[in-house]
């Protein structure tokens, strides 16, 4: 079962000691559109829109360039079951567009 949210600027993946840029506890029912609105309302949006990006599991380079973000409906348990956890937590991705 995982415990936390992490979510990344894409900006900074990889970069050792960097992020998560925003944090909270897992919750399955809450949907990846009210996880980008409490993004918002932390003012991590820079007057942009918050999108969690779609990448394929275990390269985060690869992003389907015709359907490139998660959908707002998306349950994060749905996320769950197609991403998996990495320690414990659901590793998501964002970029502002």
């Amino acid at each position: 079962m995982a415990q936390n949210i992490l979510v990344y600027w894409h900006g900074i993946v990889g970069i050792a000691g960097k992020g998560p840029n925003y944090m909270e506890r897992y919750d399955p029912n809450r949907t990846i559109g009210e996880l980008i609105q409490a993004m918002t309302t932390a003012r991590l949006n820079e007057r942009k829109t918050i999108q969690i990006i779609k990448f394929k599991y275990g390269n985060v380079s690869a992003v389907n360039p015709s359907d490139p973000y998660w959908s707002h409906n998306t349950k994060l348990s749905e996320y769950l079951a197609v991403m998996g956890l990495e320690n414990k937590n659901l590793f998501l991705i964002y970029t502002l567009v």
